[in-house]
């Protein structure tokens, strides 16, 4: 999970479960965490990135789609 804190980038790792995605390698994909109570989308980031980027939790699995 990658946030900004005190204007510094800050990266932490999370284990989430891939749930779908789009067709495109740089389409969105949707991820839950692992104790399935939170949906959320992850984007492949900038170039150079080894895993995804969380771009945010959306609660449900339908809000997470929604904001595909």
């Amino acid at each position: 999970m990658r946030t900004v804190r005190d204007g510094r980038v800050v990266d932490e790792e999370e284990a989430v479960w891939l749930v779908g995605s789009e067709p495109s390698e740089d389409g969105y994909r949707i991820v839950m965490r692992e104790d399935g109570l939170q949906f959320g989308l992850a984007s492949s980031g900038f170039h150079g990135d080894e895993y995804p980027i969380l771009v945010g939790w959306y609660g449900s699995l339908t809000s997470a789609f929604l904001a595909m």
